[in-house]
């Protein structure tokens, strides 16, 4: 919820916006987490062609995309304050895990890390993590 939450009005508030936003993410969570090892299973025991490899390999981004929606949407529902915090957290993780991978990349390119194939699939979690701390610190500061 926002971190400048009450009792009365504003609390109701934020507490319907809460149920709502939870409503729409969580359904698109658990598809994620379906269709994830449903894919996996396919894609190591299913010999599909090319373009049966594309679609199972990208099932699990549907889910995604409707949690994207979701987190997009709250953030657009909620009050003024509440959605500068937002803007801001959004602003400091992409410069953070931006700066992380451009510098990893970097460091991959001569052969100073290691260049994992899987390593892609670590950014938009990457995202979801340093957005979580970076919004709650600014939660804090206007408490």
């Amino acid at each position: 919820m926002n971190g400048h939450e009450g009792s009365g009005a504003n609390g109701k508030q934020a507490r319907t916006l809460a149920r709502r936003y939870l409503r729409e993410f969580v359904p698109a969570m658990l598809g994620y987490v379906i269709l994830l090892p449903v894919s996996i299973v396919l894609l190591l025991r299913a010999g599909l062609p090319t373009a049966g490899k594309v679609a199972v390999a990208l099932l699990p981004v549907l889910p995604m995309v409707f949690v994207v929606r979701a987190m997009l949407r709250h953030m657009l529902r909620q009050d003024e304050l509440q959605q500068r915090i937002e803007l801001q957290a959004v602003a400091i993780t992409c410069a953070v895990v931006g700066m992380a991978t451009f510098s990893l990349g970097f460091l991959q390119n001569v052969r100073l890390l290691p260049s994992p194939p899987w390593a892609m699939l670590w950014v938009l979690p990457l995202m979801i993590g340093v957005y979580g701390v970076v919004r709650f610190l600014l939660a804090r500061r206007y408490r």
